[in-house]
């Protein structure tokens, strides 16, 4: 047993006021008079008993950020599929128009690639403090489940109060990382243009309209090779 330094006694007693293990001759003393005064090994064990509770919660924080972090993953695979889906329309629909609309088409995917590239860094961002908080839990459990199995009371009463509290933990509840879907609207306008352009031309002469179908398809255009593989598919 550890032996109390001023009176050479055993620490015997724990003093709930001072939170300090105190020998039989400390408690008389005038500095402990009044103060709550327990047995050491009685107050060690209710003491390691309230453990388990602070243990469950801690593993209960990592289970949901853990599955967090699944869930935000899965997000981003799906985000990245759906951002797929949504450049094939896209790009699909522009290359009715590629002879005359190759700036819009490049400047409509342009900012598909954008959207994608800011979730993706805000998905990498919510992952790595979820990454870095479990890291911070699962060292603070890991604290907990050795104090817990420990033989030394007087080290376990004084790291008792730093990890007694709940850690202060961030609601990850509605944090999520939302899909794109842009797609809609572009191509609502891209009708009307087409439309548009289809009255324009009917009010041509017809032989205006001949010699326009006689001319023959621009060639093509290195930068346009991702157009025509979609244009192949059969949009």
């Amino acid at each position: 047993m550890p032996l109390c330094p001023i009176h050479m006694t055993g620490l015997e007693f724990f003093c709930r006021t001072d939170n300090l293990c105190v020998c039989s001759v400390c408690v008389g003393t005038a500095e402990h008079r009044g103060h709550s005064v327990v047995p050491a090994q009685r107050e060690w064990q209710i003491k390691k008993s309230q453990l388990g509770i602070h243990e469950v919660e801690l593993k209960e924080l990592i289970y949901e950020r853990e599955r967090k972090v699944e869930e935000i993953r899965s997000s981003v695979r799906e985000m990245k599929a759906a951002a797929e889906i949504e450049t094939d329309k896209v790009v699909c629909a522009l290359t009715k128009l590629i002879s005359t609309m190759e700036h819009c088409q490049y400047k409509i995917l342009e900012v598909i690639e954008t959207t994608v590239q800011a979730a993706e860094s805000r998905a990498h961002s919510f992952l790595k403090e979820l990454e870095e908080e479990i890291a911070a839990l699962k060292k603070r459990s890991s604290t907990l489940s050795h104090l817990a199995v420990s033989d030394d009371y007087v080290l376990f009463f004084s790291t008792l109060p730093a990890l007694s509290t709940s850690p202060q933990a961030k609601d990850w509840s509605n944090v999520s990382v939302p899909s794109v879907k842009i797609s809609e609207g572009i191509l609502r306008t891209v009708n009307q243009m087409m439309e548009h352009l289809q009255q324009e031309m009917q009010k041509l002469p017809e032989v205006c309209q001949q010699s326009s179908s006689a001319q023959p398809f621009p060639r093509p255009n290195p930068k346009v090779k991702r157009v025509q593989e979609y244009a192949g598919k059969g949009c």
